[in-house]
C-alpha cells in the first residue's frame, strides 16, 4: 500500500494530523472558557463533560476517516468524560480516578503481554 492511496505524503499527513490537533485545542479552550462565562446555575450538569468527550471522539473519528490512526489515550479520555457526563447526568457519582487507574494498569498489563519483543 502506497503512502497516496492512505491520505497523501507523509508532509501533508503530518500538517493534517498537526491541524487536528490545534484545532482540538481551540475547541477545548473555547469550550472551557465559554462554560465558565456563563453563570453556573443555567448551564446543565455534565455539560463540560459531555463537549470535551465530543471535541476528542470526534477528533478521533476524523483521524480514522483520515487514515492517520488514532489516539488510543485521548479516544479513552473522551469516553470516560463521556461516561462522567452522563453520569451527572443521571446524578450518579461514579468513581472515575478508580476507574482511570484500573483501565491504565491493564492496558500497561495488556500492552507488555500481547506485544512480540522479537
Amino acid at each position: 500500500m502506497t503512502t497516496a492511496s492512505i491520505g497523501g505524503t507523509p508532509d501533508r499527513r503530518a500538517a493534517l494530523d498537526m491541524s487536528l490537533q490545534d484545532i482540538a485545542w481551540g475547541l477545548l479552550f473555547t469550550l472551557t472558557g465559554a462554560v465558565w462565562l456563563v453563570p453556573a446555575d443555567r448551564v446543565p450538569q455534565g455539560a463540560w463533560l459531555f463537549g470535551v468527550a465530543a471535541i476528542l471522539i470526534g477528533v478521533n473519528a476524523v483521524r480514522y476517516f483520515s487514515h492517520l490512526g488514532i489516539n488510543g489515550f485521548s479516544t479513552l479520555l473522551g469516553i470516560l468524560a463521556l461516561f462522567a457526563a452522563l453520569g451527572q447526568f443521571w446524578r450518579t457519582d461514579l468513581p472515575l480516578f478508580a476507574i482511570c487507574l484500573v483501565v491504565i494498569g491493564v492496558s500497561l498489563i495488556a500492552k507488555r503481554l500481547f506485544t512480540s519483543t522479537a
